[in-house]
């Protein structure tokens, strides 16, 4: 994947297999119940039944979702003895969901200003 400086853009423009890969690692971001689930871990890590309580969807719903976001390597899994927890795999998953959440806040501030269109 093209090299990124910390806290700078890519040094070199993304090819096809990259592009493919950051819209996979994104998509995680564009769906609601992996918004919750990421931010509910962002607190602490959880188990499938704390975050099926605390998100309020379906246990087979945050499954298929906790299974994707490890897929996509934004979650890992850890044994708490007999326990299995999930929790946020660094704190570039942080700073990810924390941008996204000020991007959206941020436009949606922008689409209330008086005499705004947004194509």
């Amino acid at each position: 994947m093209g090299q990124a400086r910390r806290g700078g853009s890519p040094t070199a423009p993304l090819d096809l297999a990259e592009a493919n890969a950051v819209a996979a690692m994104l998509r995680a971001f564009a769906t609601p119940g992996r918004l919750l689930i990421l931010s509910r871990l962002r607190q602490s890590p959880a188990s499938i039944s704390e975050l099926v309580e605390t998100v309020g969807m379906s246990y087979s719903s945050v499954t298929a979702w906790v299974r994707s976001l490890r897929h996509l390597g934004l979650i890992d899994r850890q044994r708490q003895g007999r326990n299995v927890v999930y929790a946020i795999y660094d704190s570039h998953v942080v700073e990810l969901l924390d941008e996204a959440v000020y991007q959206a806040d941020h436009f949606r501030h922008f689409e209330d200003e008086p005499g705004s269109e947004v194509d």
